[in-house]
């Protein structure tokens, strides 16, 4: 059917009514710029929409083809509060795409395999179309652990994801997924980390309408530290990673212990109404006079203390973002914190801290098995050797995002 709009059309400095996608139909930069900018229009893209209003939510299932792109994507979650999803790219072997996105969301693909048993969930690792990239890029930062989580990105190992088909009638099943193929391709074409990282977004999206509009996960790293506090290992390789936290230097070729091929684990919509209906998130502007001694080389600040029932599993987040002061700059994580679950003296019985403490991440988080006892635990932000809490340009506080949960399965 022909476009509703026609190409070409410009619409008024208000935008339009009633549009529930802004779509920046172009692979370069240009197309991204279509769906943040906020200024007047710029007589050299004459697609831009004049003095709209930032997107909230994008997805890029595309590698930011270099830094200075990478660098306008990561500016666009610290200045204007947009949350994106990246996809992590479809070749085992291969470097993850997003490598370079600091203030985002990096998205693997996992295979699911039934739809009522999640242990049969596993990162995809069939290497090509339907595989899950793994390998962080050296140009860039091996510390940082990548992918973040998995979405949904195959089925059954060959077949790909099903999609509905509203033009097949009866018996045959409207969930296909052979009419969709790449040309020249016996490959499903909806299959892989492309579709996985807006499945995820997807979830942000249902997360900010379900707790309304004014909660505080409008905060993209508010939103990012729930959906990752509810997630589970689709790797069978550790609850968090390869252990139990956050893991540092993501290089498998040299260091294959440590980086986890699944990151944080698969993506569970049911876990994320839980943690809101429990209202167990919390954004903070954290400034410097809210850290207190907690030690030699130790300063804290409590977010919350609670009760961990006996034989519950415990998973917690910290997110932030890196500073940016302009759209050309580097990213930089100009504070080093850490994420801590202290749930008292290690001599007692269910006692002891456990600490997430990368150094170049703008992530943390940590799970602690479930124990035979229940404890009441702090959940707790430090900074690295008691540091003082450096400004990003004129901003003086650092704002975090921190999302908790206790569950058995």
């Amino acid at each position: 059917m022909p476009p509703q709009v026609p190409p070409g059309t410009t619409f008024a400095s208000t935008g339009t009514w009633d549009a529930d996608l802004r779509v920046g139909n172009s692979s370069t930069l240009a197309g991204f710029d279509f769906l943040i900018t906020t200024g007047p229009a710029n007589p050299t893209e004459p697609c831009q929409t004049p003095n709209a209003a930032p997107t909230v939510f994008v997805n890029r299932s595309q590698t930011f083809n270099n830094t200075s792109d990478a660098n306008s994507a990561n500016f666009a979650g610290r200045a204007f509060g947009t949350f994106l999803t990246t996809a992590a790219g479809d070749v085992t072997q291969s470097t993850v795409a997003c490598s370079r996105i600091k203030n985002g969301l990096c998205v693997g693909g996992f295979d699911y395999i039934t739809f009522d048993d999640l242990d049969s969930h596993r990162r995809s690792n069939v290497d090509g179309t339907l595989g899950s990239s793994i390998h962080n890029d050296a140009a860039f930062d091996l510390s940082l652990e990548r992918p973040h989580l998995l979405g949904p990105g195959n089925h059954l190992g060959q077949s790909g994801l099903h999609m509905p088909s509203i033009d097949k009638d009866p018996p045959t099943s409207l969930m296909r997924h052979s009419d969709y193929q790449f040309p020249g391709s016996s490959l499903p074409g909806i299959s892989g980390t492309s579709f996985a990282a807006p499945a995820v977004l997807s979830v942000a999206i249902q997360a900010l309408e379900y707790k309304g509009l004014f909660s505080q996960i409008v905060s993209p790293m508010v939103n990012k530290a729930v959906l990752l506090a509810a997630t589970r290992d689709a790797n069978a390789d550790g609850a968090v990673g390869k252990f139990n936290v956050w893991s540092q230097n993501a290089n498998p070729s040299t260091d294959p212990t440590k980086d986890a091929e699944d990151g944080a684990g698969q993506i569970k919509i049911d876990a994320v109404k839980a943690i809101l209906d429990g209202n167990q998130f919390v954004q903070i502007d954290l400034a410097d006079s809210n850290f207190v001694s907690c030690g030699t080389l130790c300063r804290n600040y409590t977010v919350a203390s609670l009760t961990i029932p006996n034989d519950y599993k415990f998973r917690t987040v910290l997110a932030w973002q890196s500073c940016m002061i302009n759209e050309g700059d580097t990213p930089m994580l100009n504070n080093d914190l850490d994420l801590a679950l202290n749930c008292g003296s290690p001599l007692q019985v269910c006692g002891g801290t456990t600490i997430s403490n990368t150094v170049t991440s703008e992530l943390e988080m940590l799970e602690r098995p479930g124990c035979t006892y229940s404890r009441t635990c702090s959940i707790e932000i430090r900074i690295k050797n008691g540091a003082s809490l450096s400004a990003c340009g004129s901003t003086t506080t650092e704002r975090v995002g921190v999302a908790w949960r206790s569950f058995t399965n």
